[in-house]
C-alpha cells in the first residue's frame, strides 16, 4: 500500500516535468518503478541491520 502512493507521487510528478519524447509513457514509468524498488530494497536492509 505504501509503494503505491509513493509511486502515485512519483507519476504525478512526471506528469508536471518536461521527458524527452522518447521516453514518455511506459519507457519513463518502468523506470520509475525500478528506482521506486531499488529504494524498498534499501529500506529492507536498513530493517535487516536494526533486529539483528
Amino acid at each position: 500500500m505504501l509503494a503505491m502512493f509513493l509511486f502515485a507521487g512519483v507519476r504525478e510528478r512526471m506528469e508536471n516535468c518536461e521527458v524527452p519524447k522518447f521516453l514518455q509513457g511506459l519507457p519513463i514509468t518502468l523506470i520509475a518503478a525500478s528506482l521506486t524498488s531499488v529504494s524498498f530494497f534499501g529500506f529492507d536492509g536498513l530493517v535487516e541491520g536494526l533486529f539483528k
